[in-house]
């Protein structure tokens, strides 16, 4: 099977469907309806016919494509689904414990904040509740000097 050249890639063209160009051994570019044009490779796992996505065709060379291809089929020999592999990859990178800090941190400050507010709220009801307090005092207060009153003129 002799290999598309990278000038009709380029030139194909958009269709009212999405459609294929070979590659051979389950490498493709899909040209989508909507002008797309993806690499993917097609593989059975498990028995099961799947999709494994490798980027844009403007991104990845036909060369890049092609050992990402053969990544994948070595995953597939060794029992891994490359679609599992490809996530894998892509959560374990060397940025991660930064994410991990970063995530950490806004996760802190949210709840500073929310500590703030409930301090605030805490205070705010402290100043109801000690003026309900002095309120309360004054009304005893009253009622005991009212009390006496009553008393002394029995």
């Amino acid at each position: 099977m002799q290999t598309p050249s990278n000038e009709y890639i380029l030139k194909a063209e958009i269709k009212d469907k999405s459609y294929k160009i070979s590659f051979g051994k389950g490498l493709y570019v899909l040209v989508t309806k909507a002008g797309g044009k993806l690499w993917r490779m097609k593989y059975k796992f498990n028995k099961v016919e799947r999709s494994l996505s490798l980027g844009n065709y403007t991104d990845l060379s036909i060369d890049e494509a092609q050992e990402l291809a053969r990544q994948a089929r070595n995953y597939i020999s060794q029992g891994k689904d490359p679609n599992l592999m490809k996530k894998a990859n892509k959560t374990m990178t060397i940025n991660t414990p930064q994410k991990i800090l970063r995530s950490h941190l806004e996760h802190l400050n949210e709840m500073r904040e929310r500590l703030e507010a409930k301090k605030r709220d805490i205070s705010e009801q402290l100043d109801f509740i000690s003026y309900d307090l002095n309120e309360c005092l004054m009304f005893i207060e009253e009622t005991r000097g009212a009390l006496r009153v009553l008393e002394e003129n029995k």
